[in-house]
């Protein structure tokens, strides 16, 4: 894992799953409520990371800020300080943060392991770098792109897949307009009380994690959440849970 320090203090945790000599690169963001995790949570057989690796990607994946608790540079930063962040930050600090280290990581690498990159190459990087985020992850990318473009800064990415952007939805069910509402009044009451929620360690996460699987595992169990999800979120009904299971699934093997 590799330690990312933002502009503003926050600290980053930047995985890899190294192809040094690769001269294209895929960097993974996750979306809310999620960790680098859930892109190899499905294993060597399944997990996009590792598909992507197996198609000679030298593969990152990031992780947004809070998900190492209180890492800061300032170690007596409060609660309320430090947790007192939005997305604003996540596409303007922790996206450019990650994006400059894996920037500087490659060219370096890349210099060492082909000192003829720079004859091969005419572009100021020598190697291509796709970005493929969810949710969160995916409005964050979107905001650091369109940011770069204003400040006239090279966003370094040659290609941008975003699964499920968070965004703003006029059409969203009685379900999400009821919790756009109690997130609404809470945001008004609960900081007098609760700087944030969050599971306070990665042993914690993990476990959680592992016992959220092994609950989906359960064949009854697991159809039940599902059918429940589907009728109070809605959306895409197709069995994704299938797909995402192929060893090396790609959009054409999609529902």
């Amino acid at each position: 894992a590799i330690r990312v320090v933002t502009s503003d203090g926050y600290g980053l945790l930047l995985e890899r799953i190294p192809r040094r000599d690769a001269r294209k690169a895929v960097f993974l963001q996750h979306g809310a409520l999620d960790s680098s995790m859930g892109w190899v949570s499905n294993g060597v057989v399944g997990s996009p990371a590792f598909a992507a690796y197996d198609q000679g990607y030298d593969v990152f994946l990031g992780n947004f800020r809070g998900l190492v608790s209180r890492d800061h540079v300032n170690k007596n930063i409060s609660s309320k300080d430090f947790w007192s962040y939005s997305i604003n930050e996540h596409a303007t600090e922790d996206i450019p943060a990650m994006i400059d280290k894996v920037h500087e990581i490659k060219t370096s690498e890349l210099k060492l392991y082909q000192p003829n990159v720079e004859e091969l190459s005419n572009e100021e990087q020598p190697y291509k770098l796709c970005i493929l985020s969810h949710s969160l992850g995916g409005a964050a990318v979107l905001m650091y792109v369109v940011t770069r473009r204003i400040e006239e800064k090279p966003h370094r990415l040659s290609r941008l897949i975003l699964l499920s952007p968070a965004g703003f939805h006029e059409d969203s069910n009685l379900c999400f307009t009821l919790m756009e509402y109690g997130f609404i009044l809470s945001k008004q009451i609960l900081p007098r009380f609760v700087p944030a929620f969050y599971i306070p360690t990665r042993f914690f996460r993990m476990l959680l994690n592992k016992l959220a699987r092994d609950f989906h595992n359960y064949p009854a169990v697991g159809g039940l959440v599902q059918t429940l999800m589907g009728n109070v979120i809605g959306g895409d009904s197709s069995n994704w849970v299938g797909v995402m299971g192929l060893p090396h699934y790609n959009m054409n093997d999609m529902p």
